[in-house]
């Protein structure tokens, strides 16, 4: 039996796993589905995210789990899932990118803003008057994240999507990526990504050692438009 640990992006939760969940758990592996504390919230208006300091504590769950993992991120987790493999190796089998960043040493997500420019989302998101959070229209929700998925699902997720701390697009990635070897890791292209677009994806890999490339003809989210062949990919 495999343990997942399933990272969710920007403006998501640990809800967007919901499908993903059942279809990994019915072979009986366990799914860990942590929710990165990356959004605004109200109650905590002044909060803002120390993206090492979160790292550190998703190694902590990941090393008290005394088995080896596999590492599941999607977009923005993927900073987060280099971060770890950089910290504990030997804990990580293998590690899945789902159209994940992988910005360069010394960059940040601002940095990469040449190879987004076709980001419907990276094009609309704007910063909220006091300048805390990162906001994605209403009406570009479902053409940059869910435009191939159905009614459903949009209707689930519209509810949810949150503000993104404006902080997270600032971290600057400490990491020496040529040094991250023992760990397999196989980046996921999703094709028809409007959030993240596949020419951004394909830049961004050059920036690490990926083992191999795989892909899925579908928008920023299989995990809702083409659940049962992402576990598929997961598996492989």
């Amino acid at each position: 039996m495999k343990t997942y640990v399933l990272l969710h992006g920007a403006w998501h939760g640990s809800w967007c796993w919901n499908k993903v969940i059942p279809l990994l758990r019915t072979k009986g592996d366990t799914v860990i589905t942590p929710d990165i504390p990356w959004t605004f919230d109200n109650l905590y208006p002044n909060r803002s995210i120390d993206m090492n300091l979160f790292a550190a504590q998703l190694c902590e769950l990941i090393v008290d789990l005394n088995v080896q993992v596999i590492l599941v991120g999607h977009s923005m987790a993927g900073l987060l899932s280099s971060i770890i493999i950089s910290k504990i190796p030997d804990h990580i089998s293998s590690a899945f990118y789902i159209c994940g960043f992988i910005p360069a040493h010394g960059q940040c997500i601002n940095d990469l803003e040449s190879i987004m420019s076709n980001s419907t989302i990276a094009s609309n998101m704007f910063l909220d008057q006091k300048k805390r959070s990162m906001i994605v229209p209403d009406t570009c929700i479902k053409e940059g994240f869910f435009h191939d998925c159905n009614e459903i699902d949009y209707n689930f997720v519209k509810q949810r999507i949150k503000p993104q701390l404006v902080s997270t697009f600032l971290h600057t990635m400490d990491i020496d990526y040529s040094k991250l070897t023992d760990t397999r890791k196989i980046y996921i292209e999703c094709k028809d990504d409007k959030a993240v677009p596949i020419l951004a994806q394909r830049e961004m890999q050059k920036n690490t050692n990926i083992d191999q490339t795989l892909s899925l003809p579908c928008g920023h989210s299989p995990f809702f438009s083409l659940p049962e062949k992402l576990v598929q990919l997961l598996y492989s």
